[in-house]
C-alpha cells in the first residue's frame, strides 16, 4: 500500500472513501502527480541552467528553423 493511500486510510472518518475521494477531501494530490510535477520542474531548471547540471547529458536539442513566408 502506498504511503499516501495508507495515511489517508488511517483517518477514521475517511476510510470508507476511495483513494481519489480521500485525496479530494483533504485537498491533496496523488504521489504520481507530485512526482510528475517535480520531474517537470527539474527539467525546466536543467534546460534554463538554474542548476549545475549539463543539459546536454540528458537532452538532445534540435535546431529551430524559422519558416519563410
Amino acid at each position: 500500500m502506498r504511503y499516501t493511500n495508507l495515511l489517508t486510510y488511517l483517518l477514521t472518518y475517511l476510510h470508507k472513501l476511495s483513494y481519489k475521494n480521500r485525496l479530494a477531501q483533504l485537498g491533496l494530490e496523488s504521489l504520481y502527480s507530485r512526482r510528475i510535477k517535480c520531474d517537470l520542474i527539474m527539467c525546466y531548471n536543467i534546460l534554463n541552467n538554474l542548476v549545475d547540471i549539463d543539459s546536454d547529458a540528458y537532452f538532445k536539442r534540435s535546431e529551430i528553423h524559422k519558416l519563410n513566408k
